[in-house]
């Protein structure tokens, strides 16, 4: 059985060779965790699913990544959310995450 998690994209660095590092806030979790094209980076992606992801940045947009038994995302469901509404609790949680990585 496959896992999801659901969160924003909330930084993107493109590299000269195609690969992508995305940051990801974990809604769940109330964590970050990095994804990258690169094993080495971070948690594979796809280059379809992080330019998915990658192009999600700045916008308010809920991300769901789905994953299968072996931990490759499979596929991302993208949902608007009310920035107006949540915009103080995620202004904490994101100004947590960039000072501790955590």
């Amino acid at each position: 059985m496959g896992k999801n998690i659901v969160g924003f994209v909330f930084y993107v660095i493109k590299f000269d060779n195609g690969d992508i590092e995305i940051g990801f806030y974990n809604k769940d979790s109330d964590s970050a965790d990095n994804y990258s094209t690169d094993e080495s980076r971070g948690r594979k992606l796809s280059k379809e699913i992080a330019q998915t992801l990658a192009d999600t940045l700045g916008r308010n947009i809920w991300a769901k990544i789905h994953f299968n038994e072996k931990g490759a995302a499979t596929k991302v469901e993208l949902e608007e959310y009310d920035f107006e509404k949540d915009v103080h609790r995620l202004k904490q949680k994101l100004s947590k995450l960039v000072v501790t990585g955590r």
